[in-house]
């Protein structure tokens, strides 16, 4: 059986319950969000849903309701005004702008721990640099 899942007017899912579990487990998903499957009808707090099942109690649960309490889903993202990261980039010749970009990096894999963006900025930063380095030996030709 699935589950769609509404909050704030917005519909998510189709969800089974074991993955309704795993998102309320990490935060994604509110025990207060509502709930409802196709056989059901009327929409019902997730909480309910889970509650003949009961919710995992894992180390993620406990941090998600750590975050929750403080009315945080995720820690602060990383913030910088266009404008400074702009004029930064120019006098460090974009050297800074491949810094800010590694720190919004590292950020999504600590919200995501599963997610790849760390690994797949420092390759592609790789990359690039050689080439960049490749293009300046054929141009020294």
């Amino acid at each position: 059986m699935t589950y769609q899942v509404s909050r704030n007017g917005q519909m998510y899912g189709p969800y089974t319950l074991e993955d309704l579990q795993r998102y309320v487990a990490s935060g994604n998903v509110l025990p207060t969000d509502m709930a409802k499957s196709d056989t059901m009808p009327d929409w019902v707090p997730v909480a309910q849903i889970l509650g003949s099942a009961g919710v995992p109690t894992t180390s993620a649960y406990a941090a998600a309701v750590a975050y929750s309490q403080t009315g945080n889903a995720y820690p602060d993202p990383p913030n910088l005004n266009w404008v400074l990261e702009l004029l930064l980039g120019f006098l460090t010749c974009t050297l800074f702008v491949v810094v800010w970009n590694l720190v919004i990096a590292a950020w999504a894999n600590k919200v995501q721990p599963a997610s790849k963006a760390l690994m797949f900025y420092i390759i592609a930063t790789v990359l690039i640099v050689l080439n960049f380095g490749g293009s300046w030996g054929l141009l020294s030709r």
